[in-house]
């Protein structure tokens, strides 16, 4: 079966995110593990260095060619429930979070990254419905998906969330800047996805993958 994209936008109180979900039939622990532990992040997207306890990491992208390190900011880390970080220079970070919540010997993944600009990074989406799908296959034990299954067959998918976005945001506050905020019946937006202060992993895709469109 192709794979197919599953992204969506919403509006936090600082500023756009695109959010993924995905569940994985473990205990929380164990998916925790999947996200923080170096050794088990090198299977589907990177390593880090240095002691997280200390609120700062550096990390580098595994699974592309001649990704550089970057440096990590800690901004909440909640094991083993929410996690939220800024990767990259301070002029140009990028902040992602995520949440993990178990039930039934399920643990579902709710994974966002803050973009600049939705219409330019629309790729964004892209890449992270691709390395979560990794995550899976490690996970799993089953072959890793192809890149080529998802760009740029997926790009229109994230096109449109960003189109139909800014139109929503328009439409509810009339003319005026971007980025304001949505009707509470905006088809993009949902209190149940923003529970409070963001969460995140340890380092979002920075290579042409992640930002074709500027993760």
């Amino acid at each position: 079966m192709m794979p197919q994209p599953t992204g969506r936008l919403i509006r936090r109180d600082d500023g756009v995110y695109v959010v993924l979900d995905r569940i994985v039939k473990a205990p929380i622990e164990d998916v925790w593990a999947s996200l923080t532990r170096s050794v088990r992040l090198k299977t589907w997207i990177g390593e880090f260095t240095g002691l997280p306890s200390t609120g700062a990491v550096r990390f580098r992208m595994t699974a592309e060619d001649n990704a550089d390190w970057e440096n990590v900011a800690i901004l909440e880390c909640e094991a083993p429930h929410r996690f939220a970080a800024d990767v990259g220079p301070a002029d140009h970070s990028w902040r992602v979070y995520w949440h993990l919540h178990e039930a039934s010997s399920h643990t579902t993944l709710t994974f966002g990254q803050r973009l600049h600009s939705p219409k330019e990074e629309a790729s964004v989406g892209v890449g992270w419905d691709y390395y979560l799908d990794r995550l899976l296959a490690t996970r799993s034990g089953k072959p890793l998906p192809r890149w080529e299954d998802y760009s740029p067959d997926f790009l229109e998918h994230y096109q449109n969330l960003a189109r139909e976005f800014e139109h929503e945001l328009h439409r509810s506050r009339g003319p005026g800047p971007s980025f304001g905020s949505p009707s509470p019946t905006s088809p993009f937006f949902s209190a149940a996805d923003d529970p409070g202060s963001s969460s995140a992993v340890p380092g979002a895709p920075s290579d042409d993958r992640s930002r074709r469109a500027a993760l």
